[in-house]
């Protein structure tokens, strides 16, 4: 029988039981999505600007 290199749930997310700690990566997770967000919406722009300004 083969062993595994890693314990049960070395890859899964540290969940606290702590409000003000679940409160804190809630903020952080917001906070990453909306730099996503707008990332993507930058690039979109870029990218449409890029499209429109073909010289013909």
């Amino acid at each position: 029988m083969a062993i595994p290199n890693s314990y049960p749930g070395e890859h899964s997310k540290f969940k606290p039981n702590d409000p003000a700690a679940i409160a804190q990566q809630k903020a952080a997770q917001d906070r990453q999505q909306e730099l996503r967000k707008q990332k993507r919406e930058e690039q979109r722009r870029k990218r449409l600007d890029k499209r429109a300004n073909r010289s013909r």
